[in-house]
């Protein structure tokens, strides 16, 4: 069984985002020698839109905006995510009474098992973050090779513990899924040169910062299968286009102490397509997706369905 990344306590979570806002949060600008603060949208991308499969998308900025199912304030969400964040670095929310190590390496060790009985057997490596997931860092990576044709990524750590993760949509709390057509190609028990060019580590660089800002979003709102979502990227980058779709394996319910969770699919699509998902809904495009043998893979090393 692999091992879970120990959870902090709340001593050492408080050095550490000490010494993120002193590393990480501030910068200088080459041409200045004032500090740029970074806010939590520059650090996470947590700043996205999310819209039902017939809304008009929704349009980022300082005030309330609204799509066709539901009224989103995004000021409101924002200061949230910068609130939750300072919450996180002086401990205003701990209150909670902490869950002792040996039960966390219960519930993550049955979640596993909970996992591999759906995706098949899990690969013997994991990319683990740098910075955790949990304090402000990306979310660690987890394989199954054996799931479709290519290559499947998993989180692992969305759902903390049996009332502790995302919050729930139809299928209850859940960890994320994206499927790739490259296998994997990383050596276990060798230290791998990062190759930039290497069709796989892109997919797999380009997945995790999806699902860090998926992650990240999950706790804020509610995401459902058959949405699209709109993630901003850089200046001058076009911005990610998203399907959601769960996965479920005929006869085997992904369930965990007896309690139901589900597996969120997040697929990269052109922005044609997502245009489509809206008006027309997901399921219209997925059957088109899965008549050309496209679905539910995230590579965009092909040409637009729409």
């Amino acid at each position: 069984m692999l091992r879970r990344r120990p959870a902090l306590c709340n001593n050492h979570r408080n050095i550490i985002f000490t010494s993120l806002i002193i590393f990480e949060l501030i910068f200088f600008n080459a041409r200045s020698s004032k500090p740029r603060i970074l806010g939590a949208s520059d650090i996470a991308k947590r700043y996205m839109k999310c819209h039902a499969k017939t809304a008009r998308p929704a349009r980022i900025f300082q005030g309330t905006s609204y799509n066709a199912r539901n009224k989103v304030n995004l000021s409101l969400i924002n200061k949230k995510i910068n609130m939750g964040f300072l919450d996180k670095i002086f401990g205003k929310k701990q209150i909670i009474k902490e869950i002792s190590e040996e039960k966390l390496d219960q519930f993550f060790g049955h979640k596993e098992e909970a996992m591999k009985s759906i995706l098949g057997e899990m690969y013997g490596l994991v990319g683990h973050a740098i910075i955790p997931f949990q304090i402000g860092g990306a979310v660690d990576m987890y394989y199954f090779p054996n799931t479709i044709e290519g290559t499947t990524f998993t989180t692992m750590e969305l759902i903390e513990y049996e009332n502790k993760g995302p919050i729930p949509n139809r299928n209850g709390m859940y960890e994320l899924l994206a499927f790739t057509r490259h296998k994997i190609n990383k050596q276990v028990g060798a230290m791998a040169e990062q190759k930039n060019d290497d069709p796989f580590e892109k997919i797999e660089r380009r997945i995790c910062g999806i699902f860090t800002s998926i992650g990240n979003f999950s706790y804020q709102a509610k995401l459902e299968p058959g949405e699209t979502c709109e993630i901003p990227c850089g200046e001058g980058q076009e911005n990610t286009c998203l399907l959601f779709d769960e996965y479920k394996k005929e006869g085997q319910e992904f369930k965990i102490n007896g309690k139901k969770y589900g597996l969120l699919v997040c697929i990269e699509v052109f922005r044609s397509e997502m245009e489509y998902a809206m008006e027309k809904g997901s399921q219209a495009l997925f059957k088109i997706l899965k008549e050309k043998g496209y679905y539910p893979y995230s590579d965009l090393d092909r040409e637009p369905v729409i």
